[in-house]
């Protein structure tokens, strides 16, 4: 359907003065070349302020039936046709060095015969010469055409369509060079061309019954192979057998005009979008075939697309050649299965394609460059115009390339592949325009076959031709203009559009009908950049002779910006909202298309885009537009800030006089819903604007009026006004019994901390269950910090009143990688001076719940020797735990992660006395009620050396407990007992400073520490050895000397510690009777000393000893024997 909407103007009209009638037009960028009855060529040059100027002339050998020149061959192309009483002369003439012309009648030329080296001599090439090359013809030329890339030129004679390369060739033992036209293939048809369109390597053609649009692939070696980049623009489709109903008719002379078309389907002519493949399917006969025997083929002989050969021999393996084999791939063989597979709908339409006979050809490659791989012709799209439709007049190929480059020179533009331009890899879409004299069809060529748009006429067309933004169509009554869908398709093949961040419209928009520009008797149309050149003739008849009155206009068009704001105006004024809609669709079209292979940004091309796409969001943000979530996109794409936005759809609420709550559309709902909450950086707005969007926020989303407060990119903005509107919905919601959420009980704690009022923040925080408050925290880390510099008011409200909950959300945000661990250690400091972070209990903390999950020991190092560090200072400066920490705190150290188990002798070392000490309760616990406890937050009495002694409970020293947990865990590295031990040299009258001294000796060099501890702690010996030196020979070697010597000694003096270390040497020795072999046992017993008092535990050791040796012979004897059985 064409929807007429008349917008469109010329910017002026002007006359073109030629001094013959003009007979054929062609225009290219600047240029337009008119020849003339009187067998001259004219070439006039576009100036601006609407003037031209001719700049160069020729004449012909005969009257030009066509003309056309071609920029990357710098060529003029004529077909002259001569005319006598019993024979037509046709004749193709290609003119070099036209630049030079500019005379009609006193410019020099030279004639030479196209690909004739031999007779070509040297004298005969002069620079200032007009080079004629004459291309002869021995049937009736129909046409000819050129690729404005390639620089190829082709000649339509019936069925034979020939193609001409221009090349460069140089004389021999000459360095001098010289162009010439060489043909380099030829294909015949089955049908009479009588329109050709020829681009890259795509050929159009079109009889008046049948079109036809064929790909040339040449393969770059002998070897056929795979053509990627045709693979991905045509991806394979699964082929079918077919009925086999037409295969018992024979027509003899078609079969031998033709003999390829008949095993088209296999052999290396291939079909693109076919889904007839198969080595023994039935040879459909072609349309054309079928109406030299007077068969209509849908009418008469129906071809039974139902038909499937059933197989039911399993063994049975059959050759089924995949979608690629016109691309000359080896077919792969696949196992028959019983599956009956009907045609798909896809398959049901691409009918035509099956009727299509794939043209012969003959590469026919020379010229002075290599020739290499074969060539393939597949068919892309065929069309039969049936009963119900006019024959074909027009088909036109129309490409889009995303950059353009300039000429090149000759010899650069010579290419293996003779059908590939050097601009051919930006190529992203091909169009076909095929056409009647009243109805047309876009066809898009890339990637997928389909049509993109239809049009239907006002009346006859005479002439049609697109530039891919706009199809003028030439009838009896003038120049009509329509919108034209070739760049919007290629647009889509190109980008991505996800229709959430980036939108086009659809390329199959229904096209309209944008103007309609009166003239009597146009005849001819053809286009230059920036204008639109028409001849119109009108015949008079006299008593002498007919004459003709023509006129040939220059008409000018208007520019891309122009265009723009005319579809505008005219959408803004028409009351339609479907028409609105279109020409803003058509209107942002326009202007992308524009943008199509800009090397440098046109800023006045971008406004405009982005002005488009915010009027096309503008208008799914209003009430009553379909589609709405495409506001989204367009609003995004038109770079206007959200306050411009709102702005907006106030303005557009105050216009509209509507006061219910979805006056502003679910489009503009959707659009704030995705903006507000993307995780990017807050908005850059003032607090005007911020107040103005809640209070929209409110009307539009009041349901998340808490999230856009707290967690989306809206940060500025007044906290009065923010309360007010928080309120407002919190009350509304208590007047339907719907409780306070979290979120909002949250979001009314921050606004009052933002008020500088504490104290309802703080009610509001006691509200929410810990749990929930925490879940918040994690979720949306922002609310904890200010721009990871500090930490927010809602975190030191929440480290007086609920720290734990502060805390185990950054050991979460930990996990997660959001804040590592020094930003967190440096939020947690604030601005505490490091030289007192020991102080800080929350930083303790932290580190020990960084330390309790193994599943952290990435960070175990850097956090231990922070936390060990703490721990030290902690103890030399005496700081010891509130009476509300005592309450809370439990008297069992945890052993989980980096916290291992103390050892038992760690007990009776000082400050401790005994395993009873330290578990007993605390003796600085008040004896006030408990509620009383918990609100007091100053610190127990500091404990005092007396002869009563001071408390040695776990919780009054609680650091030194967990410290020496840290350094008794195997995780405990020698790094981080170096770090404790360094810190113990600076303090050595501290508590447990004997315990930590050892327990960090014992990490670094153990032996050190055995002395020390048989000369002060006699009765841990045992323990110690036991926990510490494990089975080592040489470690209980030298102890158990520490140990001899120390029994000497109260052999001679005794103390009342000599039974003590009497027993501790028994005990040592009982121990290794279990440890050790019999060997190591021997040889660590003291020299001196009674054989009757060590041989018992040698006789043990020598038992236990051959007790494992016996038990070891047992199980595997059973593991012998359990092999067998």
């Amino acid at each position: 359907m064409v929807k007429v909407y008349k917008c469109h103007n010329f910017k002026s009209q002007n006359v073109i003065q030629v001094d013959n009638e003009p007979v054929a037009l062609f225009a290219h960028q600047d240029k337009l070349f008119v020849a003339t009855q009187n067998c001259c060529v004219f070439i006039y040059k576009f100036l601006a302020n609407h003037k031209h100027q001719k700049t160069n002339a020729f004449a012909t050998e005969a009257r030009a039936q066509q003309l056309l020149f071609n920029n990357t061959g710098n060529y003029v192309a004529t077909l002259e046709v001569k005319y006598s009483r019993r024979q037509t002369f046709y004749a193709v003439k290609v003119y070099l060095n036209w630049q030079l012309a500019t005379d009609a009648n006193s410019t020099r030329s030279c004639v030479r015969l196209a690909n004739h080296d031999h007779s070509l001599k040297l004298s005969s090439l002069a620079d200032d010469q007009l080079q004629v090359i004459d291309i002869p013809c021995s049937k009736e030329v129909t046409c000819i055409s050129s690729c404005q890339k390639t620089g190829n030129l082709v000649i339509v004679q019936r069925e034979k369509t020939t193609f001409y390369q221009v090349v460069e060739k140089s004389f021999s033992n000459s360095e001098k060079t010289y162009v010439d036209v060489v043909v380099f293939l030829e294909l015949d048809w089955s049908f009479v061309v009588k329109s050709i369109s020829f681009c890259e390597n795509y050929v159009a053609v079109a009889s008046e019954e049948e079109a036809q649009v064929v790909r040339l692939l040449y393969a770059e070696t002998n070897k056929q192979t795979e053509d990627t980049d045709i693979l991905k623009q045509f991806p394979s489709v699964t082929r079918r057998r077919v009925s086999s109903v037409l295969s018992k008719l024979s027509i003899g002379t078609d079969k031998d005009r033709h003999p390829d078309s008949f095993q088209s389907h296999t052999s290396k002519h291939g079909l693109l979008g076919s889904s007839r493949s198969s080595i023994n399917a039935s040879p459909a006969l072609s349309a054309s075939s079928l109406n030299k025997f007077g068969f209509d083929a849908f009418n008469k002989i129906d071809d039974d697309e139902n038909f499937v050969t059933w197989n039911f021999d399993e063994t049975d393996e059959k050759v089924d050649f995949d979608g690629g084999s016109f691309l000359g791939r080896r077919g792969v063989k696949k196992r028959q299965s019983k599956t009956v597979v009907l045609k798909t709908l896809q398959e049901i339409a691409q009918r035509d394609l099956l009727l299509a006979d794939i043209p012969k050809h003959e590469d026919l490659r020379g010229g002075g460059h290599s020739t290499l791989g074969d060539l393939t012709v597949a068919t892309v799209l065929y069309k039969r115009s049936s009963s119900t439709t006019d024959s074909w007049k027009f088909i036109q190929l129309q490409p889009t390339y995303l950059s353009d480059n300039v000429r090149p020179a000759v010899s650069d533009w010579y290419r293996e592949i003779p059908v590939q331009s050097s601009v051919y890899s930006s190529l992203i879409g091909m169009s076909c325009l095929l056409s009647s004299s009243r109805v047309g069809t876009m066809y898009n060529l890339w990637a997928k076959i389909s049509d993109i748009s239809h049009y239907k006429y006002t009346s006859d067309a005479h002439q049609l031709i697109t530039d891919g933004n706009l199809l003028y169509i030439m009838n009896e009554k003038g120049l009509e203009i329509y919108s034209s869908r070739c760049n919007a398709a290629a647009i889509h093949n190109s980008e991505d559009w996800n229709g959430i961040t980036k939108a086009y419209p659809s390329a199959n928009l229904e096209i309209c009908l944008l103007g309609a520009h009166p003239f009597i008797g146009a005849t001819q149309i053809t286009l230059a950049d920036n204008a639109v050149i028409l001849l119109s003739k009108v015949e008079t008849s006299s008593h002498r002779n007919d004459e003709s009155i023509w006129s040939l206009y220059a008409l000018e068009k208007c520019t891309v910006s122009e265009l723009f704001k005319d579809m505008v105006n005219y959408g803004t004024r028409n009351t339609n909202s479907a028409a609105h809609l279109h020409m803003l669709q058509e209107s942002h079209m326009i202007i992308r298309n524009a943008l199509i292979g800009q090397h440098t940004k046109d800023e006045h091309l971008l406004d405009l885009y982005r002005e488009s796409c915010g009027l096309l969001g503008e208008y799914y943000s209003k009430p009553d537009a379909e589609n709405f979530k495409m506001c989204l996109p367009y609003y995004l794409m038109s770079g206007l800030s959200i306050s411009d936005i709102v702005h907006q759809a106030i303005i557009y609420k105050q216009q509209s006089k509507k006061t219910t709550p979805y006056c502003y559309g679910k489009g503009f709902s959707y659009f704030l819903n995705y903006v507000l909450f993307q995780d990017e950086e807050p908005f850059n707005i003032l607090e005007v604007d911020g107040d103005q969007i809640l209070e929209v926020c409110e009307e539009v989303i009041p349901d998340r009026i808490s999230e856009v407060i707290l967690f989306s990119r809206l940060q500025t903005y007044t906290p009065e006004v923010a309360l007010k509107i928080l309120q407002t919905q919190m009350k509304h919601r208590t007047s339907i019994d719907e409780k306070h959420s979290p979120v909002d009980m949250v979001a009314l704690a921050c606004l009052h901390l933002k008020l500088c009022d504490p104290e309802p923040a703080h009610v509001a925080l006691a509200s929410i269950p810990q749990r929930e408050l925490t879940k918040i925290c994690i979720c949306h880390h922002r609310l904890l910090h200010q721009d990871f510099t500090e930490l927010s008011p809602l975190s030191q409200l929440m480290r007086c009143h609920c720290p734990q909950v502060l805390i185990t959300s950054m050991v979460a945000l930990h996990d997660t990688g959001m804040i590592s661990l020094d930003l967190a250690i440096r939020l947690l400091q604030g601005k505490q001076e490091e030289d007192t972070r020991f102080r800080n209990n929350h930083i303790k903390e932290y580190l020990e719940k960084i330390l309790e999950d193994n599943q952290r020991k990435y960070a175990f190092e850097d956090a231990a020797i922070l936390l060990c560090e703490m721990y030290v200072k902690r103890i030399i400066h005496e700081i010891y735990p509130t009476e509300k920490q005592r309450l809370s705190a439990s008297a069992q150290c945890k052993t989980t992660g980096y916290f291992g188990s103390r050892f038992s002798w760690l007990d009776d070392l000082p400050p401790f006395k005994g395993v009873f000490s330290v578990r007993q309760p605390c003796l600085y616990l008040r004896s006030s009620s408990p509620t009383t406890a918990r609100k007091t937050h100053m610190a127990a009495p500091t404990p005092t050396l007396s002869k009563h002694g001071t408390c040695s409970c776990a919780l009054c020293h609680e650091d030194l407990v967990k410290l020496q947990s840290m350094l008794c865990s195997p995780c405990c590295s020698e790094t981080v007992a170096t770090k404790v031990l360094s810190l113990l040299e600076t303090s050595t009258s501290i508590l447990g400073w004997d315990a930590l001294w050892m327990l960090c000796k014992i990490r670094s060099k153990v032996t050190d520490t055995f002395k020390a501890l048989v000369q002060k702690y006699p009765a841990v010996i045992l323990s110690y050895g036991t926990s510490v030196l494990g089975s080592d020979p040489g470690l209980w070697s030298n102890y158990l000397n520490e140990v001899v010597q120390m029994n000497k000694m109260q052999a001679e003096s005794p103390d009342e510690n000599a039974e003590i270390y009497f027993k501790s040497f028994q005990g040592i020795l009982k121990h290794l009777t279990d440890v050790l072999e019999l060997r190591d046992f021997l040889q660590i017993l003291p020299d001196e000393g009674n054989m009757l008092f060590f041989l018992p535990y040698i006789t043990e050791c020598q038992e236990k000893e051959k007790s494992k040796q016996l038990l070891n012979i047992i199980r595997k004897k059973g593991e012998h024997l359990q092999h067998y059985i």
